[in-house]
């Protein structure tokens, strides 16, 4: 089997933003499962960016910091919190790293 875009999210961030975020990473990690390597970082990032809204229901280019999405809130006071500082300034950084890393192997 050929290795998939997803094998950039089994090791997970040490630090969340907020209480959504986990299961937000992990519903990205399972829609990528789908996307084969080598993936350019263009195609990842729009990529990304769909995914991102057609889970969340909200850009990923959005104004806000942080939003909240029924489906992942499990209890707790931020409960389903997405924080767009956390995809922005850490996730986003961290995938692409790996990205990069991955499609050496292709080279």
């Amino acid at each position: 089997m050929n290795p998939t875009v997803s094998i950039i999210f089994e090791q997970k961030p040490e630090q969340w933003g907020l209480r959504g975020d986990p299961y937000l990473w992990d519903d990205l990690q399972t829609a990528f499962a789908m996307v084969p390597l080598p993936c350019s970082e263009s195609q990842f990032t729009q990529l990304l960016k769909r995914y991102f809204e057609e889970l969340t229901n909200h850009p990923f280019d959005s104004e806000t910091d942080f939003f909240i999405v029924e489906k992942y809130a499990h209890g707790g006071i931020s409960s389903g919190g997405i924080s767009m500082e956390f995809w922005e300034m850490r996730a986003l950084p961290l995938l692409m790293n790996r990205l990069k890393n991955e499609n050496k192997g292709f080279q």
